[in-house]
């Protein structure tokens, strides 16, 4: 008797659809119309060019971050990404999912 209480105990508590939020997505440098593999690229080309230079370490970071802005890129979450989670999450949602 008491296994079939437990059985179905666990079928009960199961059986409530309960998942976590999909991760929400990284930060990273983005640009409107380029890719996250273009991005990495101009990433190394920047971390490169940085490098090549005699500089202090504690300016590199800041050198490459300079270097990535002058080339019209964003540090953050891009709208794309950040609209296609949301779109997750709502599809979720209207599945039945409570999300926590």
């Amino acid at each position: 008797m008491k296994k079939v209480f437990i059985t179905a105990m666990i079928l009960v508590t199961t059986s409530c659809a309960m998942l976590q939020y999909p991760a929400m997505p990284a930060e990273r440098w983005y640009k409107q119309g380029t890719t996250a593999q273009d991005a990495r690229v101009s990433n190394a080309k920047c971390i490169y060019d940085v490098g090549m230079n005699k500089v202090d370490p504690t300016e590199k970071n800041t050198l490459i971050a300079s270097c990535m802005e002058a080339k019209g890129f964003i540090w953050g979450v891009s709208p794309d990404d950040k609209e296609k989670w949301e779109q997750k999450v709502k599809m979720l949602k209207k599945q039945g999912y409570q999300l926590y």
